[in-house]
């Protein structure tokens, strides 16, 4: 696996066909990171990492920060689901 495991779209890690949603995923990641001060996805090792994003889990944005728009809440949510015609 190249990349930052904690930006890694679940089919990438699963070794699935990647296209523009993987980038969606990682851009929701990194959006999450922004709005709420911490990563949607942490664990204590790498491998726990993977994980937790290949089976989805993660706090809502307003677990984290309750201060989160709910319509922002919904985009960030969309961008980080697991299936990838799910996302944008």
């Amino acid at each position: 696996l190249l990349g930052s495991p904690a930006y890694m779209a679940p089919e990438y890690i699963e070794g699935y066909a990647t296209d523009e949603r993987a980038d969606i995923f990682s851009f929701g990641a990194m959006l999450y990171y922004l709005v709420v001060g911490r990563l949607p996805f942490e664990a204590p090792s790498p491998h726990a990492l993977l994980k937790r994003i290949a089976a989805g889990e993660y706090p809502l944005p307003q677990q984290n920060n309750p201060q989160t728009h709910a319509a922002l809440s919904r985009i960030l949510v969309r961008c980080l689901k697991r299936l990838p015609e799910q996302r944008y």
